[in-house]
């Protein structure tokens, strides 16, 4: 492959020229190193960099200093220091780690590395003070040429379980392939992972979702034996026939569903042309779209312990939602995710069947009633359902779709998946006006149903509000008394206790 000049590499990003003045200053021999060195030999903007030297936190400590970041010792055992410059204006946040050689120079230190396209090192110096000095002990280069991710040496990859994991991110993120041997030796060392703590496990496994190729690998990666290593839920999924509208047992539609959401995502209008804005501007948020693509993965989880067969052989799965639901919100916990990726991943799977219900029962009416299918939809059912999914509305419609590309069997066909799509998609858009259009100030809050009413505050109250903000949209009343009257009715259905409003 064509190399890049030292002045090119040097000059990729702003913070080498700075970081080379400085390890000059101070005598380091600094090596930018891993994936930060191979991104750009790639032609790829590295956002974070990575460092090797002998004085890793003592020079970390001087980049802090004189670049004003913030300074922390990520391991002590086996020193790893961060910088974080701008740590509070996440636009311009940039993270330099600078780790100690692992062994008695560069070289060792390359060679304990993972993978070859990540054991290749570049001496930083001031310009004009040395040469092209790319250091590559293992073929790397070679590799990067032919695309190819290929381990160091199976030592390596069993001395950390997780790499096996981060082989097949490495694909997924470059459109690399991995080599044979390294495949086989992943066969092999796959249990290792369970010995990664569950946070690493996470952040890796959410990284290879955010590719754009993550099904491909996610399916390389289950047959590598290594997916079940991690989920062991997906092993009573395997192999659970489906009927209706499936053509898959639960486990291959849920890889499908995953690949059919990547379509998705990629054109969004193909699909949902009214609401490809905010689709786009939804999955622009950090996190969604791995957090998505990991809901259509563990979305049927809840199947296999609901599985029914009635007096006529239908095969159903009741509940299966909510058994899933609990099952997903069992691997987000082991795998330590963050709150918010936690929640969306739980929500969409409890209520993922919930709009194709929804446009099923609507186009069912238009037939029966002679109507368009848009008439037949209940908007009120569909506000009810995008309060219950906020803030991932959109999320969930897409999860839907997803979900109903991935089915294929006889009770369904391209026209009906057609058909339930635009209404799905008109479905979206309605709300997403709805939500636009309506008022700003709500007809009542809950200071109301505690002066006026003398409620006492509790659960009951976000239903009570809800239904009056759905009766004012639906044109059944539309000013504050009929409020307040509507919502003692509404306390008294639910036998909650109310006092005289006030003026009576």
């Amino acid at each position: 492959m064509q190399l890049p000049s030292a002045h090119q590499i040097l000059h990729s990003d702003p913070l080498l020229p700075q970081l080379a003045h400085l390890a000059a200053a101070t005598a380091s021999r600094l090596y930018l190193v891993g994936g930060a060195l191979r991104d750009i030999l790639l032609g790829r903007a590295p956002r974070d960099l990575d460092f090797a030297l002998a004085d890793a936190a003592d020079f970390a400590r001087h980049v802090a200093d004189r670049l004003n970041g913030a300074f922390v010792v990520l391991h002590e055992d086996f020193v790893t220091a961060r910088v974080v410059l701008n740590p509070h204006d996440a636009g311009k946040r940039r993270q330099l780690d600078f780790a100690q050689l692992r062994g008695p120079d560069i070289l060792s230190d390359l060679q304990a590395r993972d993978f070859t396209v990540n054991a290749c090192a570049w001496l930083l110096a001031a310009p004009g003070t040395e040469s092209l000095a790319l250091l590559d002990p293992c073929g790397g280069l070679e590799d990067l040429a032919s695309r190819t991710i290929r381990a160091v040496a199976r030592a390596n990859l069993a001395a950390d379980g997780l790499r096996c994991l981060r082989a097949f991110r490495l694909a997924g993120e470059l459109d690399f392939t991995i080599e044979p041997a390294t495949l086989s030796w992943i066969r092999e060392l796959a249990p290792g992972i369970k010995h990664a703590a569950g946070e690493r496990v996470g952040a890796e496994l959410l990284k290879l979702l955010a590719c754009s190729r993550a099904a491909a690998c996610l399916r390389s990666a289950d047959d590598a034996g290594l997916l079940e290593q991690i989920l062991p839920e997906i092993g009573p999924a395997r192999g659970v026939r489906q009927g209706g509208y499936h053509h898959l047992d639960v486990w291959r539609h849920s890889l499908l569903t995953v690949e059919e959401l990547e379509k998705i995502i990629s054109r969004p209008a193909a699909v949902l042309p009214r609401a490809a804005g905010a689709v786009s501007d939804y999955l622009s948020a950090p996190g969604v779209i791995a957090g998505l693509k990991l809901a259509a993965l563990v979305h049927d989880l809840g199947k296999p312990a609901t599985r029914t067969v009635d007096e006529a052989g239908r095969v159903w799965f009741r509940g299966h939602e909510q058994i899933g639901a609990d099952i997903a919100a069992t691997i987000t916990r082991r795998l330590r995710l963050a709150r918010d990726i936690r929640v969306l991943v739980e929500r969409l799977v409890r209520l993922h069947l919930r709009p194709l219900h929804l446009v099923r029962a609507a186009l069912h009416d238009s037939n029966c009633r002679h109507q368009p299918p848009s008439d037949a939809l209940s908007m009120r059912a569909v506000r009810r359902l995008m309060r219950l999914a906020h803030p991932h509305g959109v999320g969930l419609v897409l999860l839907a779709c997803a979900d109903l590309y991935a089915c294929r069997g006889p009770a369904t066909s391209p026209k009906y998946r057609h058909d339930c799509t635009l209404l799905l998609d008109d479905m979206l858009v309605r709300y997403l006006q709805w939500v636009n259009e309506q008022a700003t100030e709500p007809l009542l809050r809950g200071r109301d149903l505690i002066e006026e009413l003398g409620l006492t505050p509790g659960p009951h109250f976000r239903v009570i509000l809800d239904e009056v903000e759905d009766a004012r949209a639906d044109g059944a009343i539309c000013n504050r008394r009929q409020a307040l009257q509507l919502a003692r009715q509404l306390a008294a259905r639910l036998g909650v206790q109310s006092g005289p409003a006030c003026g009576d």
